[in-house]
């Protein structure tokens, strides 16, 4: 419900222009609206409020790099990361921003290896306390393939097994890995090792009801981002194009989307 969502979140602007979380609120609006244009706007207007001083800013920037990226825009996404994300503290939702940005960087052709192989390591001391929280591990993973060309390292291996691990059980987290976190977990080594169609196969039938391993649909986007590349390397046109088509309606006339159509279209 967007629209209904837009206007309490611009009255607690209104009640708090500093509030970070009230500004995230509006930038998810415009995220899932597909007005990229008008999201980035949006930050850059209020950077005054969320960028200085303030705790919450680097998932801020994160959005504003998701924006830019919808303009293709990928060096000034390049630029948020190296400025405003790769320094930042050692929180886990940082991690999670630094390698999802990354992650899509890498999808579009960009070498961020190096930078991966830096969110790696920060991610290496979380591999005894996998199963906390399904997204996070999943994220930790990724972080592994990217640095990883070939997505078989020791790191990885040993996160997997982390993974698969906590999965047993019934608490709240191990049902989120069981249904969610862990297939796709076992499905990007094989994008990572370069046999896609396999790592389609391990993702397709878990990408509509990735809700139930977390974050948000504008995070969660990076799955369905995976796939289709996955489905255009393996040369299954078909379902690239319908993945493509049934991401957010609202953002088939981006430039993001534009790009994908032509990976589609000559696949």
């Amino acid at each position: 419900h967007y629209a209904e969502a837009k206007d309490p979140a611009r009255a607690a602007v209104a009640m708090n222009p500093r509030d970070p979380w009230a500004i995230h609120a509006v930038t998810h609006v415009f995220e899932m609206q597909g007005r990229h244009r008008a999201g980035a706007a949006w930050l850059e207007g209020h950077l005054e409020d969320w960028a200085v001083d303030n705790g919450f800013s680097y998932h801020n920037w994160f959005h504003l790099a998701l924006f830019q990226l919808e303009e293709m825009d990928t060096p000034a996404a390049l630029e948020v990361y190296d400025v405003e994300l790769a320094s930042v503290g050692e929180m886990a939702l940082q991690r999670v921003d630094r390698t999802a940005i990354l992650w899509r960087l890498k999808l579009l052709g960009v070498d961020v290896a190096s930078r991966f192989a830096a969110v790696r390591d920060t991610w290496s001391t979380d591999v005894p306390a996998a199963g906390f929280y399904a997204f996070n591990d999943l994220h930790a993973l990724i972080a592994c393939i990217g640095a990883d060309a070939g997505g078989s390292g020791s790191a990885t291996e040993e996160l997997l097994a982390a993974i698969a691990a906590s999965a047993s059980g019934g608490s709240t987290n191990q049902r989120m890995t069981r249904l969610g976190g862990l297939p796709l977990a076992r499905a990007l080594p094989a994008y990572g090792g370069g046999r896609w169609a396999d790592a389609g196969d391990g993702m397709l039938p878990v990408r509509d009801h990735a809700h139930l391993f977390g974050g948000s649909h504008a995070q969660r986007d990076v799955v369905t981002l995976t796939l289709i590349d996955a489905a255009v390397r393996a040369g299954e046109r078909a379902l690239a194009d319908h993945i493509l088509a049934e991401r957010h309606a609202a953002k088939q006339h981006t430039p993001f989307t534009a790009y994908w159509r032509r990976r589609v279209a000559e696949a």
